[in-house]
């Protein structure tokens, strides 16, 4: 079996990496009613109260500002999957503050 470069290993780790960003602002966003996704979102932690704290960091740390690099990664898989061009430009904005603005709302219910 042939071994990956470092640099094959990386990218294909990135794209993974894109590809989770994409999953998770996807699945947020197929919820039309946000309070019924947050109250099950807590709820599956009732069990494993730390567990729940954790998981809300992670989702606040990479997520938690344009910056994070939750964001960066959404963004970089729109990039990589949209034609190019200003119009595509503009997707990418439009599609990465909707998801922002979408995500905040989760992120900031979560935090303690």
């Amino acid at each position: 079996m042939m071994s990956q470069s470092p640099s094959s290993s990386a990218r294909h780790d990135r794209e993974e990496a894109q590809t989770h960003a994409a999953d998770i602002v996807a699945i947020i966003k197929a919820r039309l009613d946000l309070a019924d996704f947050e109250r099950q979102f807590a709820e599956q932690f009732e069990v494993d109260p730390e567990l729940g704290k954790r998981v809300s960091k992670i989702l606040s740390d990479f997520f938690r500002d344009v910056t994070a690099p939750g964001y960066l990664l959404y963004e970089e898989y729109l990039a990589s999957t949209l034609p190019t061009g200003r119009e595509t430009q503009r997707e990418i904005r439009e599609e990465s503050g909707l998801a922002h603005r979408t995500l905040q709302r989760i992120v900031a219910d979560q935090s303690p």
